[in-house]
């Protein structure tokens, strides 16, 4: 009778849950007509790297696009974001 020798490796996996930030989610944008990432409005000032009188004239001229949720929140369209 032939004996036969197997080596077994054995290898862990570990996961790792990766969550969407909380500042950023995908809509559509009524300007644009597309699904974009809407942003929350401090992480648009943080792209942008301007001050909030200058954020909101942006708001106020259309030049950013934004959309309001039922709760109040106001999310920003990245693609406007780029665009301006």
């Amino acid at each position: 009778m032939i004996q036969r020798s197997a080596r077994l490796k054995v290898t862990t996996i570990r996961r790792v849950i990766v969550r969407a930030e909380p500042f950023c989610f995908r809509a559509r944008c009524q300007v644009c007509n597309c699904d974009v990432e809407m942003l929350s409005v401090d992480r648009a000032r943080e792209v942008l790297a301007i001050d909030d009188g200058a954020f909101n004239g942006l708001l106020a001229d259309g030049i950013v696009h934004f959309i309001r949720t039922v709760s109040g929140s106001l999310w920003v369209c990245k693609e406007s974001l780029i665009a301006s």
